[in-house]
């Protein structure tokens, strides 16, 4: 029943936009630490020093990233419902309202940094020469990638000071066939390239057992990033929601 599913309150009948939404972080959070997320399970938090600082966003605020210090939000693994969801035998959505202020390489999400051993799920924009390619890794290992999991290109445009809405979805296939990438709610049909096309679940169920990292922990130099409206549902999102969510460049906090 809708009213029982999980990430929602037992009674409580959500929206379109809040059926198996298990982490939400709107990025209004200016006056502590803290980031948090409304379903209450997985809250991070920033540094907020001089390189994190609120900002205005696409709803609301937006938390800065300073890439000049390599600060970076961190949503904890310890206790994280995350783990076992982004295991590679489950299905899930990502969606992250993001901004860079320049067209370089520019990590969007990680979580499995660590050990070489460590499994891995991240996504990352880079700058081909020239060419716009956004990476979605899915690995029990990370490295070497091209042995064990998915690891997938896709050509996307470049782009530069301007707010971008991302939304990565997997069908648990294990299988590459079974990820898209929507950018502004259209969904990128252009492949770079698959380096690998299927995935083994990594230790029979567990996920990364890391910190996921919204940023770049590396310093890049003098680049701010700013994340808005932050999203995992633990199913796949279809065209008509990530439109919802899009909202025509818009976004929105409803759930």
């Amino acid at each position: 029943m809708i009213g029982t599913t999980t990430g929602t309150t037992t009674g409580e009948i959500p929206g379109p936009l809040g059926v198996g939404l298990i982490a939400h972080w709107k990025m209004n959070d200016t006056t502590s630490t803290i980031v948090l997320d409304t379903k209450g399970n997985n809250n991070g938090y920033s540094v907020r020093d001089a390189g994190i600082l609120s900002s205005s966003g696409v709803v609301g605020t937006s938390l800065l990233n300073d890439n000049y210090s390599g600060d970076v939000i961190t949503v904890p693994a310890s206790g994280s419902s995350l783990n076992s969801l982004l295991n590679g035998g489950n299905p899930f959505s990502i969606s992250i309202w993001e901004y860079a202020d320049w067209s370089g390489d520019n990590p969007i999400f990680n979580k499995g940094i660590g050990s070489l051993d460590d499994p891995y799920i991240g996504m990352n924009a880079y700058n081909n020469y020239g060419q716009g390619i956004t990476f979605f890794e899915l690995a029990a290992q990370s490295f070497p990638w091209y042995n064990e999991g998915i690891y997938i290109g896709f050509i996307n445009p470049l782009g530069n000071t301007e707010w971008r809405h991302y939304v990565i979805t997997y069908d648990g296939s294990g299988q590459a066939s079974g990820v898209h990438l929507y950018v502004d709610s259209a969904e990128i049909i252009d492949i770079y390239s698959i380096y690998h096309d299927n995935f083994e679940l990594i230790d029979a169920g567990v996920g990364p057992q890391a910190d996921l990292l919204l940023g770049d922990p590396v310093i890049r130099g003098n680049h701010v990033v700013r994340y808005d409206d932050t999203r995992i549902y633990n199913r796949v999102l279809d065209q008509n929601e990530i439109d919802l969510l899009y909202n025509g460049g818009s976004g929105t906090e409803s759930e």
